[in-house]
């Protein structure tokens, strides 16, 4: 999280690299059975580094590679969920935020009310190349996180004393939404600045504080109210909170997340490679 400020040097552009992005999860997809047969111990010799870009469902396969089964048995890959190998590396490597991102999140988490807090992400999409995350139109997304969060937080506590934190890659949405909530006397607080893509942008460290310091805020709180997003995913895991996730516009339908569910792995266990 810290950035030394000769940092810049250190950016050094790598010849040899492989990245791959998976996204194609089902069963019989070439990108999983590559994922499965292919040997990392060779690739890595012949690259200065490589990066495989990994969501939830594609890492049951990802730990099924015969090459990696030295280090599986090593570091009992296969014995712990995503969520708690995550929760190990974050509060190993990253528990202690450096100096700026601290003073963000200090500031940010203590305009919040000392009640019932509520993180609510909220992913539109489209900003960089990835496609919008909903079919339905922004103002259909956006009823559907006030109308969850309304239920959320009257499950709880009386509405009065509901605090939510915001963050959205969509000002409009996220405007509209907070409107609303506020009109239910819930207090409601953004941190300002604009979100960026950590991965898709090469600004300087400041651009990145933002997207840092609200997904380590969303991490602090009661409950999340979210999107399907691995922005929020994470969240909830590094700080064990309760989440739940719009799946569904046209029924505003919002599915558990909790961070007590095994990831499955074992499914794939005695599969053929």
């Amino acid at each position: 999280m810290h950035v030394p400020p000769d940092a810049l040097s250190l950016k050094v552009p790598a010849k040899n690299a492989t990245v791959w992005t998976l996204i194609d999860v089902h069963q019989y997809s070439s990108e999983l059975h590559r994922l499965r047969n292919t040997d990392f111990k060779s690739l890595w010799s012949g690259n200065d580094y490589v990066s495989v870009h990994l969501n939830g469902a594609v890492w049951n396969h990802f730990v099924q590679n015969d090459y990696l089964w030295e280090a599986g048995e090593k570091y009992s890959l296969n014995r712990y969920s995503k969520r708690q190998l995550f929760e190990l590396v974050m509060r190993e490597f990253f528990s202690t935020p450096a100096p700026a991102l601290r003073s963000f999140i200090l500031e940010n988490y203590g305009r919040l009310p000392v009640s019932y807090q509520i993180g609510l992400q909220m992913r539109i999409g489209g900003q960089w190349g990835d496609g919008d995350r909903y079919a339905g139109d922004k103002k259909s997304v956006a009823s559907c996180f006030i109308s969850e969060t309304l239920k959320t937080c009257q499950a709880w506590v009386p509405t009065k004393n509901c605090s939510v934190f915001l963050t959205t890659d969509d000002p409009e949405a996220g405007a509209v939404v907070s409107a609303a909530l506020q009109s239910h006397g819930i207090v409601v607080v953004q941190s300002e600045g604009t979100t960026v893509h950590s991965e898709k942008s090469d600004g300087p460290e400041s651009d990145h504080l933002k997207p840092f310091g609200d997904w380590f805020i969303l991490s602090l709180m009661s409950r999340l109210v979210a999107s399907r997003s691995g922005f929020s995913e994470t969240a909830s895991w590094f700080g064990n909170v309760p989440s739940r996730a719009l799946t569904k516009v046209s029924t505003c339908l919002f599915t558990d997340e909790s961070t007590d569910i095994p990831d499955g792995a074992e499914l794939f266990q005695t599969e053929a490679h």
